[in-house]
């Protein structure tokens, strides 16, 4: 998604700059550094690490906001919905062999049933 410059502070460019150097130039949670190369585990793709600031509040209008500095890979596991968490967690442990659910097999419910 594209950063919306309306709902942030007119010296955003200079904050984020700013706490990127307080961090090292690296991510916070991971370690990654900035223009590292990553692989990914099956080793088919690779990518270079950018850093992100990532308001943890996902408010960018809160002047005393909590701002952590992310590569963009945990940025976006940071912002994944839970909803996107569960489908996730779930398509994992199926590819592992964990038999799902028979209603995540197919639509149970009010839904399911209505007729049109």
């Amino acid at each position: 998604m594209p950063l919306d410059k309306s709902l942030y502070p007119a010296h955003w460019s200079e904050l984020a700059f700013a706490l990127k150097v307080a961090a090292g130039w690296r991510c916070q949670w991971c370690g990654a550094k900035q223009g590292d190369i990553r692989r990914s585990r099956d080793g088919k793709r690779e990518w270079r690490v950018v850093l992100t600031c990532a308001h943890l509040d996902h408010n960018p209008r809160d002047p005393d906001a909590r701002i952590a500095v992310l590569c963009a890979s945990c940025h976006l596991k940071y912002d994944r919905s839970p909803e996107q968490r569960g489908r996730r967690q779930r398509a994992m442990a199926m590819a592992r062999g964990q038999l799902p659910l028979i209603e995540e097999l197919c639509e149970v419910g009010p839904k399911a049933n209505k007729q049109e």
